[in-house]
């Protein structure tokens, strides 16, 4: 019998993905930003996020050319309830199944994440306080241990900012 598992929401809704400043001018963003976990940084411009920090969206495109004096320009899919992504467990604390996740440093700017067929957000286990609410939903016939992917689903909560 073949296994049955969620996968990602494919179509995404209207306005999943949005067109932002990415980064800063000092460290330019290029593909190899494509898959990391970012947040609200400043103005209309989204950045790397640090560890324990929500997971607010993910660069899905880097565009030619700059913004806003010399910050890089593309794409970012933000969150909206409902949501499914690929990620990758970067803690030692396996993931279990309603686990609520958030955001371990990423990859350095320049330097790509790991991931199966496409680098992936970085994450850990989180308390359900984070702001930008992310649970697994999948382990994706892993067992959910440092360095497997999972998949989780953007939910709405009451919790504060993190």
């Amino acid at each position: 019998m073949t296994a049955f598992r969620f996968d990602e929401s494919v179509p995404l809704p209207p306005g999943a993905i949005v067109t932002a400043a990415l980064g800063t001018s000092g460290a330019p963003y290029t593909d190899k930003e494509v898959g990391k976990a970012v947040k609200i940084i400043g103005d209309s411009n989204y950045g790397s996020v640090a560890n324990n920090d929500a997971l607010e969206g993910v660069v899905t495109s880097v565009e030619p050319g700059t913004v806003k004096g010399g910050i890089s320009l593309g794409g970012v899919q933000r969150w909206l309830p409902g949501m499914r992504l690929t990620v990758r467990n970067n803690a030692a604390t396996a993931l279990v199944i309603n686990d609520f996740v958030k955001c371990t440093a990423q990859a350095a700017v320049g330097t790509a994440n790991a991931g199966a067929i496409t680098p992936i957000p970085l994450i850990q286990k989180g308390d359900g306080t984070e702001r930008f609410a992310w649970r697994v939903v999948s382990l994706l016939g892993s067992n959910g241990a440092q360095n497997t992917e999972v998949l989780v689903e953007a939910v709405s909560t009451t919790a504060g900012a993190s």
